[in-house]
Formats: structure tokens, C-alpha cells, sequence
């Protein structure tokens, strides 16, 4: 007993210090929807932004994958001076300025200071790389295609989080509310009992266990409420933002009957899971990378073209010259940097393939839990809402026979917790099977992004 009192005291000290936090304690607080809360969640939530910074990256991939089947045209300008006898002879005769005098010995020999001021500007283009270039481009558009592809799952592990969330605060709101109406119904028994006491109906015991009754549940209400700010903190940190106050929704009725069979579903999701169409993309990259790879032992076809300006002062008195011209390249030997590339790619390709056959089975699991845990959900609060009421009049029939000195108090503080009870596990049955409505949406990759007028 002393021990249930000073977690009692405790929880009170919890939930003296909730307004402070501001947790669904302000003075006006912004009313909540599920569907609100999904968008917010969309807006703030740190895995979201992730997934854009991913998508931008995988873009600017494939950019410059593209960018390597485009000419390359550059420009340089150099200024150099030197007594260099070979660049001496060379500056002059490119600058145009050559003359009989430059043949003689002790020019050549021992020539003055010459400068060169030299302006370039060329074009390089491998026309042909035995696909290489393709290739690449092929899997940086694959590679992006997943990375959407993933942002979809993470937005849609991220509406699910939030869904969560928020039928767990509700749940805590609801937890809350039903050990409430238990201390009320414990309340208007001992008050009852200490009547009889008086009166000399009841033994001194019996109006003891009342108070004892009415003090567990009590300590369950402080319980319920300290979880109850809880749950609002999870949610809103979820949405991004901790400090968030907000009151909730009521969500109408029960979910929907599943129309679906399980084999339906599975295959729904072999088909549809965004996280599977991402590995499957990020596969078809990988056999990119092989084949660019392998590409690397053709031959390489390019042109270049440059033009050249070469002037003993900055701005003139030189001379221009082009050249054009094309290669072949035909790498012999490299240590085998090449081949090792190809391994290395080929075993890249392979783990993304195992990785895509064991998300595929755990996909087809995911659905088969997700289906039984939201039909064990419904099961739970079906008997559970049958089981409420005759508990209810259990509870009648108890307190009426003990009125009549027919049963002792401790059968009526009995159906008491029995019925606290059963309104517990009919309320979280309840909130559980939206909960598992909506993993089996997940599951099967059709979790619905948040619009107007449609519930996740």
C-alpha cells in the first residue's frame, strides 16, 4: 500500500510539471486531425527532408553522367619567360617572328630572355566509348529512379508513424476518461458503503476495502493522465516539432471490412511497395555499373581541335595556329584495375539482388502479420464490446445482492475492476485495430497520402 502511494504521489509530481512542458497544455490549443497531422508530419519530420536532400543528389547524378557524353571545350591563357633554348626557338617560330639570324650558333645557343604569351582554347570529344558513357547514364537514372522510389517509402513509413502516434494519444485520452469513470463508480460505492456503515448495515471492513478500492483506482487515473502527456509528446515530436500543443480528433466508428484476400494482398504489395521498387531499380543500376565496367576494355574513338595564339607582348605581335585531329585509344594493360572493376561491380549487382529477394519474402510476412494482427484487432474488440455490457450488469446484479446481504463487498469491488477492466480492453482493441489498419496498408504499399476529406 505504501508502496502504490508513493508511486501515486510521484505521478502527481509528473503531471504537476506537464503545463510546464507545454505538451497538450495550452491555454488554446490548435485542434488536430489525423490528416493534419499526417501533412505536418510531411513538413517537419527530419527523415522527409532526408529523402529530398537524396532525390537532389541522385538528380545531380545523372547530370553528370550526361555530361560525359558532351564535348569538353576549355580556354587557357599563359605567360611565360625563359632562356630556354628550345622554348626560345620554339616562342619565335610560333609567334611568327623567326628569321635567318635565329639560325645562328649563339642564338641558338644562348639565347636572351624570350617571352611567350600564349592564348589556347580546344575542344576533346570521345565520340565513341563502347557504351561506357551509356551505360553510366542508364544507372544514374535508375539510381534516381530509386531514390524516389524510397522517398515514397520513407513518407509512407513516416504517415505511419504518425498514424500511430496519434490513435496512441488518443488511446491515452480515452485510457484516461475510462479510469475516470472508475474512480467516479469507486467514489459512489465507499460513499454508499460508509452510508451502510452508519447505518449499521455494513461491517467497518467492508467500508475499508471501498477506500482501498478507491485509492488503486485513483493511482490509475494519475497513471493514465502522466501517460496521456506522454503520448502527446510522442506525437509531436513525430511531427517534427516537440513543443507542438494540440488537442485531437474523435475518429468515427470502425475500420472498414478488408475485401481483400491475403493472397491478394501479398502479391499487392510484391507489386506496389515502394521500398521494393526501389531495390528493383537500384538492381537495374547495379547491371548498369556491370556493363559500363565491362565497357572499359573496348577501344575509345575521339577528335580534338584547338587553336593557338602566341605573342612576344600581351595583345599582338605573334601569330595564330590550329590543329585538329583524331584517336583511337586501346588499353593493353592496366594491373588489372579493370578487371577488378568488373568484379567489384558484379558482386555489388549481387548483393542488391540478394538484398531484393529477402525484402521480397519479408514483404510477403510483413502482409501475412499485418492481416492476422488487424484481424485478431477486430476479434479483440468484438468480443470485447459483447463482454462490456454483461460485465456491466454483472456489476448491477453484484451491487443490488449486496444491498440485500446476499454477497460481500469483495464480489462487488470484484466486478468493479472487472469492468474498469473490460472498458480498457475494448478501448484498446478499438485503437489498435485502426492501428493495424493501417500497417496492412503499409504493408501492402497503399498507405494513402494525406488529402482532403480522406483518412489515412
Amino acid at each position: 500500500m505504501r508502496a502504490k502511494t508513493a508511486i501515486s504521489m510521484l505521478l502527481c509530481i509528473l503531471l504537476a510539471a506537464g503545463p510546464a512542458i507545454g505538451v497538450g497544455q495550452a491555454s488554446s490549443p490548435t485542434a488536430l486531425t489525423l490528416e493534419d497531422a499526417v501533412a505536418a508530419a510531411y513538413a517537419g519530420n527530419p527523415q522527409i527532408l532526408g529523402a529530398t536532400a537524396s532525390q537532389s543528389g541522385a538528380t545531380a547524378g545523372v547530370r553528370a553522367a550526361r555530361a560525359a557524353m558532351f564535348p569538353r571545350i576549355g580556354a587557357a591563357e599563359t605567360a611565360t619567360e625563359s632562356t630556354d633554348p628550345v622554348f626560345a626557338f620554339g616562342a619565335r617560330l610560333r609567334q611568327g617572328r623567326f628569321t635567318a639570324a635565329d639560325f645562328s650558333p649563339n642564338f641558338l645557343n644562348n639565347p636572351g630572355p624570350t617571352s611567350d604569351y600564349m592564348s589556347t582554347a580546344g575542344v576533346d570529344w570521345t565520340v565513341f566509348d563502347s557504351g561506357r558513357a551509356r551505360h553510366e547514364v542508364r544507372g544514374a537514372e535508375a539510381a534516381l529512379t530509386a531514390s524516389r522510389r524510397q522517398a515514397d517509402a520513407t513518407a509512407q513509413n513516416v504517415a505511419f508513424a504518425t498514424i500511430r502516434a496519434y490513435y496512441r494519444a488518443l488511446l491515452a485520452n480515452d485510457e484516461k476518461s475510462t479510469t475516470l469513470a472508475a474512480v467516479e463508480r469507486a467514489q459512489a460505492f465507499a460513499r454508499e458503503t460508509h452510508d451502510r456503515v452508519d447505518a449499521g448495515m455494513a461491517l467497518v471492513a467492508d467500508a475499508m476495502q471501498a477506500d482501498v478500492e478507491l485509492a488503486q483506482r485513483q493511482e490509475d487515473e494519475a497513471e493514465a493522465e502522466s501517460n496521456s502527456v506522454l503520448a502527446y509528446s510522442d506525437l509531436a515530436a513525430t511531427l517534427g516539432d516537440p513543443m507542438k500543443t494540440f488537442t485531437l480528433a474523435i475518429p468515427p466508428g470502425t475500420p472498414g471490412e478488408i475485401v481483400q484476400q491475403l493472397p491478394e494482398l501479398q502479391q499487392e504489395a510484391l507489386h506496389k511497395r515502394p521500398d521494393l521498387l526501389a531495390l528493383r531499380s537500384r538492381v537495374a543500376s547495379a547491371t548498369e555499373q556491370v556493363k559500363a565496367s565491362r565497357s572499359a576494355f573496348g577501344p575509345q574513338v575521339g577528335t580534338f581541335a584547338n587553336v593557338q595564339a602566341d605573342n612576344p607582348h600581351p595583345l599582338s605581335g605573334g601569330a595564330t595556329n590550329w590543329t585538329v585531329g583524331g584517336k583511337i585509344e586501346l588499353q593493353v594493360f592496366d594491373g588489372g584495375a579493370r578487371r577488378a572493376e568488373v568484379s567489384k561491380a558484379s558482386a555489388d549487382a549481387q548483393v542488391a539482388q540478394a538484398a531484393l529477394k529477402q525484402l521480397e519474402t519479408q514483404a510477403v510476412l510483413d502482409v501475412q502479420r499485418a492481416f492476422y494482427a488487424r484481424q485478431t484487432a477486430q476479434r479483440k474488440y468484438a468480443i470485447s464490446d459483447a463482454m462490456l455490457s454483461q460485465t456491466r450488469e454483472s456489476l448491477r446484479t453484484a451491487q443490488d445482492r449486496y444491498r440485500a446481504g446476499l454477497v460481500t463487498v469483495a464480489e462487488v469491488l470484484r466486478q468493479q475492476e472487472q469492468l474498469g477492466a473490460m472498458e480498457l480492453d475494448r478501448t484498446q482493441a478499438l485503437h489498435q485495430w485502426w492501428i493495424a489498419s493501417a500497417q496492412l496498408r503499409l504493408a501492402t504499399g497503399e498507405l494513402v497520402l494525406p488529402t482532403a476529406g480522406v483518412k489515412p
